[in-house]
């Protein structure tokens, strides 16, 4: 079988070190296609400071994969005066457009000569990553074959928003809501395949179009070996919670578990630690590690395993979003038992006692919280279960065959 050639355009850069999940996602699974055969070219925008940092053309090529970077200013506001200069049209549909998808029309102005020049190689299919971007379909022929992957469903993602906020902020969740609504469901239809992260996403997408919807989870390295759950002696029982922090849900649910759950916790286990780990913290998050010296707060880090072998417990105290938790698949991994809200874990195929603990309000994810704190049977099994699920199911080699799957049927 030929080896099956993709173009995939991003707003995001894919990079073991992303600045989001999403980013990756894109290159655990992008890498994971490439040692399948697959010979990838990726166009995304990449800043001054992400060439400095994270060197993405080698790191992408050491993965296999083939980096095609366009410029990103690191200040946004330069970024839309510089689009707005070369596109004024843009100003004028402004108000219609969603926030993250006018973000994305100012990127592909410099994304365009590039994505093009790219097609002359004949890719056998385009992917395109995130429903926010989908206007980078309008660079190419409507002939080209196209593959959308959502791994949120945005207008979802502002309504549970707006149902959890009030007054003026729910007014203007709602009307982003509705608006992402309008300006993703008249281009869904440019694509041959669709691709959620979940089956609760895919039911939500199917609401939107007639194109064939498919679902391939967010994933896990499985090969990596942990230590063992046993804390060494004299360590100190660690909570961890980990993601990007400037991303709403995470920010906020950091918060909500440190005022209404962490107290309770650190009442009854008074030598437990707070570990909450991942780029971009607020200065609301900082301050927490400031004012509780058994509470920090890391920002970014070059490696998570140093992190899951010091925690006793991971959570996911998320009360917004959609898609699937990394931080959930990577806890099971690293054989590290999980409590999470019932939206934490959403999407992913998990039974509560069986894989981790759920629980949905301060009292109950606090008591589950201390209960595994102190009862290391109890944290095995559902460590052992933890691992064996995404052995199983979520592995990222596993992933990438079914991800090359959808692409060659899209493909002819």
């Amino acid at each position: 079988m030929d080896p099956l050639r993709v173009l995939h355009l991003t707003t995001e850069l894919p990079h073991p070190m992303g600045v989001s999940g999403g980013s990756v996602r894109q290159f655990r699974l992008f890498s994971a296609l490439a040692q399948l055969g697959a010979e990838i070219v990726v166009v995304a925008p990449v800043t001054k400071r992400e060439h400095e940092e994270l060197n993405p053309e080698e790191t992408l090529r050491d993965a296999g994969v083939r980096l095609v970077a366009t410029p990103r200013r690191a200040r946004r506001e330069l970024e839309a005066a510089a689009a707005l200069v070369r596109r004024p049209s843009l100003a004028l549909r402004a108000s219609r457009i969603p926030i993250h998808g006018l973000q994305t029309e100012m990127l592909a102005i410099d994304m365009e000569g590039p994505a093009r020049g790219a097609l002359s190689q004949m890719p056998d299919v385009v992917t395109i990553e995130h429903d926010y971007a989908i206007s980078l379909a309008d660079l190419l022929p409507a002939s080209v074959p196209k593959v959308l992957t959502l791994q949120n469903v945005t207008p979802e993602y502002y309504r549970v928003r707006a149902a959890d906020t009030r007054g003026v902020q729910g007014l203007v969740n709602r009307r982003a809501s509705a608006m992402a609504e309008r300006y993703i469901s008249a281009r869904l239809g440019q694509f041959r395949q669709l691709i959620a992260v979940s089956d609760d996403d895919a039911r939500l997408v199917r609401k939107l179009t007639s194109a064939p919807v498919s679902v391939i989870p967010n994933g896990t390295d499985t090969a990596r070996e942990h230590q063992e759950l046993s804390r060494m002696s004299g360590a100190p029982p660690t909570v961890l919670f980990t993601g990007t922090m400037n991303h709403p849900p995470n920010h906020e649910g950091a918060l909500w578990f440190h005022r209404e759950i962490w107290p309770l916790i650190s009442q009854a286990e008074p030598e437990a630690r707070l570990v909450i780990v991942g780029r971009q913290p607020q200065e609301e998050l900082m301050r927490l590690a400031q004012a509780d010296p058994r509470v920090e707060v890391t920002g970014a880090v070059p490696d998570m395993a140093p992190y899951y072998e010091r925690a006793t417990v991971a959570i996911a105290p998320l009360r917004s979003g959609s898609g699937t938790r990394l931080k959930i698949l990577d806890a099971f991994a690293a054989r590290r038992p999980v409590v999470s809200t019932t939206i934490g874990c959403e999407g992913l195929e998990v039974s509560n006692d069986e894989h981790l603990l759920i629980a949905d309000d301060p009292r109950t994810f606090a008591a589950r919280t201390l209960e595994l704190l102190g009862d290391e049977a109890h944290r095995a099994r559902l460590a052992d279960a933890g691992r064996r699920l995404v052995a199983e199911r979520y592995d990222w080699s596993a992933l990438a065959a079914q991800f090359e799957h959808l692409l060659r049927s899209a493909s002819t």
